[in-house]
This record gives structure tokens, sequence and C-alpha cells, in this order.
């Protein structure tokens, strides 16, 4: 076969691999959505302690704590239940003992509505007319959202770092404010063989 032929078949071959994976980016996470269906846990965290604040301008912050299994699977996705039972998934990679995570879009607006939620509770406190408090997810940025392990003793903290915008009616008229969320996690990283 002719070698230009082959290269600009390969080339063509890779730009549409490449294509389809920006296109595509939580294949995995709509599999497991649809099917439940997750690959092998590779680590976990059993028992996992949450400690979550929402900080929402004009109310008091919210402050959540729970217990959730964390696991993250061979296929380099991950999984754990956040307070209200919303999933949180996405993909994972490990650089120099930490665990980096990426939520996937689904995951990520799950938990955008289980924070407007909580902070329109709280915020009905200060004013009971308040009828919503939401995030605006092209404002959120993630500053941090990683596992760090000790390498002796396998304890592990996790830290996951958002702000951005949210929109309100606290005071009658709508109004766009600063929201940020400090979710913290400990617990014990076991490696399953």
């Amino acid at each position: 076969m002719n070698k230009k032929i082959m290269k600009r078949s390969g080339v063509a071959f890779a730009a549409v691999c490449a294509l389809l994976a920006v296109a595509t980016p939580d294949w995995k996470a709509a599999l497991h959505a649809e099917t439940g269906a997750y690959g092998e846990v590779q680590y976990k965290i059993p028992d996992a302690l949450v400690v979550q604040k929402l900080k929402v301008s004009g109310c008091k912050t919210v402050t959540s704590q729970y217990a959730t299994n964390v696991e993250l699977y061979k296929d380099f996705t991950f999984y754990y239940g956040a307070a209200n039972g919303a999933p949180v998934q996405g993909e994972w990679s490990l650089v120099k003992g930490k665990f980096y995570l990426t939520n996937s879009s689904d995951a990520q607006n799950a938990l955008f509505g289980m924070y407007d939620a909580l902070a329109l509770q709280e915020c009905k406190n200060k004013y009971p007319t308040a009828s919503y408090v939401e995030v605006v997810p092209s404002t959120v940025t993630v500053a941090k959202n990683m596992i760090s392990v000790q390498a002796k003793t396998q304890k592990s903290s996790a830290l996951l770092l958002m702000k951005g915008k949210q929109v309100n009616d606290l005071k009658g008229a709508e109004k766009t404010a600063g929201f940020s969320v400090k979710t913290s996690m400990k617990g014990t990283l076991i490696e399953v063989q």
C-alpha cells in the first residue's frame, strides 16, 4: 500500500478519534448512569467523613456532614454519594500520589441543584419571601478537586473548592451575588487487589 495513503489514513483516523473524544466527554458517566454498571474497583475509601460548607452572599453558611463510600474504578471513573444522595461521578487520574478528579457534567449539574436547594432553605430563615437561589454554571470555577494520600499510613484527604455566581430574589428583585463551596473528605484509601 502507498505510504502517503497510509499516513493520510492514519492522520484522518486520529483526527476522527480526537473529535469523538472531545464531542463525547461524558460517555463513561452516561454509560454508568444508563446501565448502573461500573467497572472493577481499584481503590476505595470506605466510610469517608465529608464536611461541606456552602456560602451564599447574604445568608449563613450551610454546613453538612455525612459519611460516604468513595470508589475509584479501573476504567478511571469514580463515584461517591453527596449529602442528598446525588451521585458524584466522573474521571480520575493519579499523578505523584495525588488523585485528580474531574466531575462529569451531569454530576456537576446535580451538585448545583443540591446547592440551590440547600442555599434557599437556609436563606429563607432570613428572607422568608425568597423563592429561588440558583447557581450560574457558566461562572463556576473549580480551584481544587483532588485526593491526597499519605504513603505510609494510606490516610487520605480530599478537597473540592468551587466558587462562582448565583442569582436570587432574597430581597424581592433579582440580584446576582457570589457563592462558594468547600468540601473536605477524610478516610483511609484501600487498594483492591
